[in-house]
């Protein structure tokens, strides 16, 4: 399946050509803005839940991930399959920093496609990641 077929309805700038449809544009933008933020609160308030002081993490002004930090003995790309074999998925943060090395503790996690219950489920098998 295409990857544009998994967001429905997504309308795309080139939809909105006059005056109506860029208003149209701005409120579809500010719902996506208002549906981020509150997943971003889902996430902090699951990762603070499952996983206390055992994580840390900054909340990001913006966008649609967050990177969190676990204790130095934590190799995060170790806990890829058997994350997936739970269903839970998540970026291991030295395959996206341009410092592999300092970032083999981290992951990125995404919470613009999950649902607010699906971010709280997929947090809570992550409690093994700690110990």
């Amino acid at each position: 399946m295409p990857c544009y077929d998994l967001i429905p309805n997504q309308p795309k700038f080139s939809d909105f050509s006059g005056e109506e449809e860029l208003l149209i544009f701005a409120g579809h933008t500010d719902d996506l803005r208002q549906a981020l933020k509150s997943k971003l609160g889902s996430m902090v308030t699951a990762l603070n839940m499952h996983f206390g002081t055992a994580a840390e993490f900054r909340v990001p002004p913006g966008g649609m991930f967050i990177w969190v930090r676990f204790p130095a003995q934590v190799d995060t790309a170790r806990l890829v399959q058997p994350c997936l074999d739970e269903g839970v998925a998540f970026n291991p943060g030295s395959e996206w920093s341009t410092e592999p090395s300092a970032a083999k503790n981290c992951i990125r996690l995404c919470f613009a496609h999950p649902s607010e219950p699906e971010i709280h489920e997929g947090i809570a098998p992550g409690r093994g990641l700690s110990t």
